[in-house]
């Protein structure tokens, strides 16, 4: 990948590709730096997972309550293999794992529209396939590749190299109706898909890169050790 010093990391379940790249001392890259390594390169990758996650929450209490969803890369929860592997033992739903509420909210609290991006529940399509000049247009796909300009440039790129439409994965879940918790996924990318609807305790691949100390002090402020 351009600009990119990177390794991949592939296992049976997504755990234990988690946990191979962390103890090299290596971390999944977020969408953002996967799609700046792409753009203007020969590459034209398999389905790599991503440390990037979006997360299907609540705000608010009650009837009250909005549906939201947040698209974040910066570090999170999930970066943190135990903290994976406990959210897997307490049940995967429908492919997603239960994020605390404490987690979300922090995740809310980041929202800047440049590395966290949080959408109304309508704003995110539920069209299996759609067009380059539809994904330009899509603020969820906005949010799934960190801002307008870069998702520009890769869709751009994408029509370069002979794409015209690309698969858009998106699980809604049905089980939005509680407050006690948020259920989240890591986003995947293939040669012609955006994935929000991989299961957390599949067969997968990280790309990532060697830990920068400044990410990894992020994580042990955030969550601890």
């Amino acid at each position: 990948m351009r600009g990119v010093e990177a390794r991949s990391y592939e296992a049976t379940f997504l755990c234990s590709a988690l946990e191979q790249c962390t103890k090299e001392n290596y971390l999944p890259l977020f969408v953002p730096e996967f799609v700046d390594g792409l753009i203007g390169s020969d590459v034209f990758p398999f389905e790599f997972y991503t440390g990037s996650v979006i997360v299907f929450g609540r705000v608010g209490s009650g009837w009250s309550s909005d549906a939201k969803v947040v698209v974040a890369h910066v570090p999170n929860y999930f970066m943190y293999v135990n903290n994976l592997r406990t959210s897997i033992g307490q049940g995967v739903r429908e492919g997603a794992c239960k994020m605390p509420v404490r987690s979300f909210s922090h995740l809310l609290s980041k929202a800047n529209n440049d590395r966290v991006f949080v959408l109304d529940s309508r704003e995110v399509p539920n069209n299996p396939v759609m067009s380059i000049n539809e994904l330009l247009d899509s603020k969820f796909v906005h949010a799934f590749l960190g801002g307008v300009v870069r998702a520009e440039k890769y869709l751009t790129w994408l029509q370069s190299k002979g794409v015209s439409s690309v698969s858009l994965g998106v699980h809604f879940t049905d089980f939005m109706d509680t407050n006690d918790c948020a259920h989240a996924r890591f986003l995947a990318i293939n040669n012609s898909g955006l994935y929000a609807d991989r299961s957390m305790n599949a067969t997968g691949a990280f790309v990532a890169r060697r830990r920068n100390r400044g990410i990894g002090q992020f994580l042990e402020d955030l969550f601890g050790r």
